[in-house]
């Protein structure tokens, strides 16, 4: 029922978006909305694919830099046995965007902020530092396509715990000047 929600508002953000992005497309792009696939796999022992997942972000540069400001947020789940462990990541931090060739624009990226996680009835939340690439490829009026990797690092009690996201999806402008 909550990814069936999350979904729908997901869907309603690239309607919304898609009929700003012609009147956007002629200006110069500042910020910019991603939405993607999110596929999260837990490491150190755990091992745990969560293949259902989301994530949004927002971007918007600095002074027309190569930096931007990012804010993200993601959620990943995984069912069995009648039980859903949820994971949701609330996140800032910045991004250094380049241009390689017409239309491919590498980006790396530092994000920090929590992690939530809850299942079977408790929820807990931690620190977690986000160290990330990937790369956006221009598909003409302002799209893109993106693809990118990350490595969400969690802070318990002196532990850490590490993972790593896949995404895929799409990038919006959604503000010019």
């Amino acid at each position: 029922m909550r990814i069936r929600r999350s979904l729908s508002w997901l869907l309603t953000a690239v309607l919304f978006s898609s009929v700003h992005t012609g009147v956007a497309s002629a200006q110069t792009t500042d910020a910019t909305l991603g939405i993607s696939y999110s596929f999260l796999r837990l490491l150190d022992g755990a091992d745990l694919n969560m293949p259902a997942g989301w994530l949004v972000s927002f971007a918007a540069p600095v002074d027309r830099s190569a930096i931007s400001l990012v804010g993200e947020v993601a959620g990943n789940y995984r069912s069995e046995f009648g039980e859903t462990l949820r994971l949701h990541t609330f996140q800032g931090g910045l991004r250094l965007s380049g241009r390689t060739a017409p239309g491919v624009d590498p980006f790396a990226q530092f994000l920090l902020g929590g992690l939530n996680s809850s299942c079977c009835g408790s929820s807990t939340t931690i620190f977690v530092i986000e160290p990330g690439f990937g790369v956006d490829l221009g598909m003409g009026r302002g799209l893109a396509l993106r693809a990118g990797i990350s490595f969400p690092i969690g802070f318990d009690d002196g532990d850490a715990y590490k993972s790593l996201r896949l995404q895929a999806g799409v990038v919006l402008p959604i503000a010019s000047r």
